[in-house]
């Protein structure tokens, strides 16, 4: 699914509770973690109707991440780096993103289906969160900081040494939920 066709999938439920007197239009923030990471930039670049987003464990970049290797096997320490890249390739070609191929056989697919490349489009402040041995890996929530921040948009990251796809050591929870609060109190203010 590319980040352009989520728009029309969940615009609609938000401005129903808009309607209907559930939400306030000028504070909706959007977080999501994995897929949901995904999803949350797929649409801030396609809607400003969220005034910020956090994304924790998203895929930014779909051809640099099936070059990467998954974070825990990146040293070795957890088993051979080729297995790993063999159920990494097996997850985009045969798996949840179902790409009709490598990223040298359809350039065109990957593109679209990254949100990196509609990082243009993006006004909403957006905090990334990510664990440094994260199957998802780091360098993706680098990446795109890197292209808020060199077009000057407001974005935070925040890196958790040894932790994985979700946050899990319980100082490393109490800290990203206390960021996550400041970062909503800067960014929708009352």
């Amino acid at each position: 699914m590319s980040p352009n066709d989520l728009a029309a999938g969940v615009l609609p439920v938000v401005d129903t509770l808009i309607a209907r007197g559930v939400a306030d239009s000028n504070r909706i923030a959007l977080l999501g973690q994995s897929a949901g990471g995904y999803a949350t930039l797929g649409l801030i670049s396609q809607t400003d109707q969220f005034r910020s987003a956090i994304a924790s464990g998203a895929y930014v970049d779909l051809a640099s991440a099936y070059g990467t290797f998954y974070g825990e096997f990146r040293y070795g320490d957890a088993g051979s780096a080729t297995q790993a890249q063999l159920l990494r390739m097996l997850q985009f070609e045969r798996g949840v993103f179902g790409a009709p191929g490598a990223p040298w056989e359809v350039p065109d697919w990957y593109r679209s289906a990254s949100p990196i490349t509609y990082v243009a489009r993006v006004h909403t402040p957006v905090m990334l969160i990510k664990g440094d041995a994260d199957f998802v890996p780091t360098q993706q929530a680098e990446e795109y900081f890197t292209a808020l921040y060199r077009q000057g948009k407001r974005a935070a990251f925040v890196r958790y040494a040894g932790e994985g796809h979700t946050i899990a050591a319980r100082a490393n929870v109490l800290d990203m939920w206390s960021r996550i609060d400041r970062w909503l109190r800067e960014t929708m203010p009352p």
